[in-house]
């Protein structure tokens, strides 16, 4: 039964939301990427905050709930998403080359 709705419902939302990406490649508004990895991407950035709060917030001392924080989250994520496949000097751990 599970399979069921990950196969049909989920697979034509994700398959929706992958064309969407598409069309953005193929319009040139997004370097070309595999759009299936951007989702699973933002899935898994999302996920973390939701699974981690506690990890997070004993690393940083602040809670993803503190609006500053979270703001603070939302722009770095809409930052690596939004710009995602733009063309980035090549940087090696905070050293740029």
């Amino acid at each position: 039964m599970m399979m069921e709705v990950l196969k049909g419902p989920l697979k034509d939302l994700v398959d929706t939301k992958v064309g969407v990406i598409r069309t953005w490649i193929d319009e040139g508004r997004m370097k070309p990427i595999d759009p299936y990895h951007l989702v699973f991407m933002i899935w898994a950035t999302t996920q973390h905050y939701a699974d981690f709060e506690i990890q997070i917030e004993a690393i940083t001392g602040h809670s993803v709930r503190e609006p500053k924080f979270r703001k603070g989250a939302e722009e770095t994520l809409k930052t690596l998403f939004l710009k995602c496949g733009d063309p980035v000097r090549s940087v090696r751990w905070g050293r740029r080359r």
